[in-house]
């Protein structure tokens, strides 16, 4: 779909209309209420107070480690993780581990258009913002305290006003679940998240695919409201757990303990020690609890939520190893307060 000047026109006079009449709103939340991607939005403004980034999306992967500290934001429209910190290496064409830094998994190949967002705030004067082809926001991050390191000089250095060309989304048709011989026991090896990443797309599966597939042996359904539970119990026990929120180019995880959870209308408001997550309560379609053998022996679990298409929202999971030869009783965590019972 080629951005045209008179819908970037139509877009940026709705948009204008919004905050005209002293409306706070997100992207996010200017997209979904005009029925268009965030992307559509951001690209209306072109030459105002957003520009192109035309730097090719691997030497953008590369180039991240260079900002300094950043504020960064990976997500959907239902759900947004929040965190400060800096951004690994890329070696090889891989993100390199390290404690020090954000954890960040990229998928560069599923980018396609970086743009700069100018703010208005001193400590934001800059953001920078990915979306893929069909206009979805991915991920995006700004200086953390507004001071601009070489590396972000380098990028607003750089920037253009060509316009990009987002398609539609269509969404895929269900399809009954298959038969997959041997899914079980593969799952039952234990690997890591890559490589069960890739069995997955050995066998065509998605995510929520294979775990329906598995419900009775490593997985089970909850209902949505299982999730703020053991969350609020997690935050009691002071457990501290791994928050990941993935999008079509990328995956990001935050560490740490909950320090508040607050309910907002619809929205579900997750603090914790190092991050910050937003998530849309209405948008969870599906819940799973899930199991899988750790590298270092015994079982981790998780919880794992899905919109009403299968896309995964975000992925809870226990830091804590149970041992196999453990029983509930004897470790007691947050998994224990999960309703079982009314399952949906």
């Amino acid at each position: 779909m080629e951005f045209s000047s008179a819908r970037q026109q139509a877009i940026l006079d709705a948009v204008d209309a919004v905050q005209a009449a002293h409306l706070a709103m997100s992207t996010s939340a200017l997209a979904e209420r005009l029925g268009i991607s965030e992307g559509e939005v951001q690209a209306s403004r072109l030459g105002r107070d957003v520009w192109t980034l035309p730097m090719a999306p691997c030497r953008l992967a590369n180039h991240l480690a260079e900002l300094g500290d950043v504020r960064v934001v990976t997500g959907s429209a239902p759900v947004r993780l929040a965190q400060t910190g800096r951004y690994p290496a890329v070696v090889a064409g891989a993100t390199a581990l390290d404690a020090d830094r954000l954890a960040m998994r990229w998928q560069p190949r599923r980018w396609h258009w970086a743009c700069l967002v100018r703010g208005e705030a001193p400590l934001a004067p800059w953001r920078l913002q990915l979306f893929d082809p069909h206009g979805r926001y991915v991920h995006g991050c700004a200086p953390r305290n507004g001071v601009l390191s070489a590396g972000w000089r380098a990028l607003v250095a750089m920037r253009s006003a060509t316009p990009p060309a987002f398609t539609r989304l269509s969404p895929l048709p269900r399809r009954p679940l298959p038969a997959v011989p041997g899914l079980a026991a593969a799952w039952a090896m234990p690997v890591d998240d890559a490589a069960r990443d890739a069995l997955l797309g050995r066998y065509r599966l998605e995510r929520h695919e294979a775990l329906a597939l598995l419900e009775g042996h490593f997985t089970h359904a909850l209902p949505a409201e299982a999730l703020p539970v053991w969350l609020a119990a997690a935050a009691d026990w002071g457990v501290p757990v791994t928050i990941s929120v993935a999008t079509v180019g990328c995956r990001q995880a935050a560490v740490g303990r909950i320090a508040r959870l607050r309910r907002r209308g619809r929205w579900l408001v997750v603090t914790g020690e190092s991050c910050a997550l937003r998530l849309d309560m209405t948008a969870v379609a599906r819940l799973w609890q899930a199991s899988r053998p750790a590298l270092q022996g015994g079982a981790l679990t998780s919880l794992e939520a899905f919109d009403g298409d299968g896309q995964p929202l975000v992925t809870i999971a226990a830091t804590q190893v149970r041992r196999r030869t453990e029983s509930p009783a004897s470790r007691p965590g947050p998994w224990e307060a999960i309703p079982r019972a009314n399952v949906a």
